[in-house]
């Protein structure tokens, strides 16, 4: 499933049904979602689709997604903090998978990483200042993302 939203109209379709069509819903007066507006209204329905459309244009989808031959595990949060070392899964620099779909899913449906470092003039995990990192996977710096301040 996936929804589109412009201003109170939003557009709902859902993929693995291809024969329903995308329903249309004025939030403004119809806040459940009860009213399918989509056989009235088809100028609005290909409007949101082409803003959908666009979105998907300019989204490139994440490279640890599950299911892709991309192996990016284990993954580091390498830093001017331990010398960039890729080699450094010390738990506090060593990312916690979220698989979605799951209890503890992500709102988009992929897989994310995650991690909390703290900095701080006392009792961080790391000095206060500003810091640069990469997100380094599979221990090569060929499959990183970051070089963030």
């Amino acid at each position: 499933i996936w929804a589109v939203r412009n201003g109170p109209l939003k557009l709902v379709v859902e993929r693995t049904r291809t024969v329903q069509p995308p329903a249309l819903f004025d939030l403004t007066n119809d806040i459940h979602e009860d009213e399918d507006l989509a056989s009235s209204r088809p100028e609005d329905v290909a409007s949101l689709q082409s803003l959908y459309a666009q979105w998907t244009l300019d989204t490139v989808p994440p490279l640890w997604q599950q299911g892709t031959e991309f192996n990016s595990l284990p993954q580091v949060l390498a830093g001017d903090w331990n010398g960039f070392n890729k080699d450094d899964a010390s738990p506090i620099w060593r990312l916690t998978r979220i698989t979605a779909p799951g209890v503890d899913g992500t709102p988009d449906g992929f897989n994310w990483f995650t991690t909390m470092v703290h900095a701080a003039a006392i009792g961080g995990d790391t000095t206060a200042g500003n810091h640069s990192f990469v997100l380094v996977g599979a221990r090569s710096y060929t499959n990183q993302w970051g070089g963030v301040r």
